[in-house]
């Protein structure tokens, strides 16, 4: 399956765009460029993949690389779903595997569930993902996360 236009709508909607780059978590050290690229992670000061975005992207470049990272995303969800799911739900899924670390998805809770059959309870997971880290081992309720983790619940359950 490939996400549809509202999966990548509700993604671009809580990504925002942002030519230049710039610290997605706050202290965590995640750099992104576009839509939530993510250019370098954890506390790394420099990094050459820096270098080629010094000067900003486009929107069409910003979408070009959206393009790449959703096959990512979509390749994690193809891969380690193993019952049927609607377009709305693969939509959310990919959604959440876009914002989260590969490993992080692939041993959530939620994935467990959806495998079993268990559509609801892995409804009842999204909102377990609302929390990010403020300092090292300190993490706080994030709103933003809160609102995205509702609206792929509302996608997950359009058939």
């Amino acid at each position: 399956m490939r996400a549809s236009q509202s999966g990548i709508d509700l993604i671009n909607r809580y990504e925002q765009f942002s030519a230049t780059l710039y610290d997605h978590d706050g202290t965590a050290g995640n750099t992104t460029i576009g839509w939530g690229h993510l250019v370098h992670s954890g506390n790394i000061n420099q990094s050459s993949s820096e270098e080629k975005f010094k000067n900003g992207i486009t929107k069409i470049e910003a979408e070009n690389l959206l393009r790449g990272d959703l096959v990512t995303a979509e390749g994690e969800v193809n891969s380690s779903v193993r019952v049927p799911v609607a377009q709305g739900q693969f939509d959310a899924l990919v959604s959440l595997a876009f914002n989260l670390r590969r490993r992080e998805f692939m041993s959530s809770t939620l994935l467990k569930l959806i495998n079993r059959g268990d559509y609801i309870g892995a409804l009842r997971q999204f909102d377990r993902w609302v929390r990010v880290e403020i300092r090292s081992g300190n993490f706080e309720t994030s709103r933003g996360l809160q609102d995205r983790r509702r609206s792929e619940e509302e996608l997950f359950q359009r058939r």
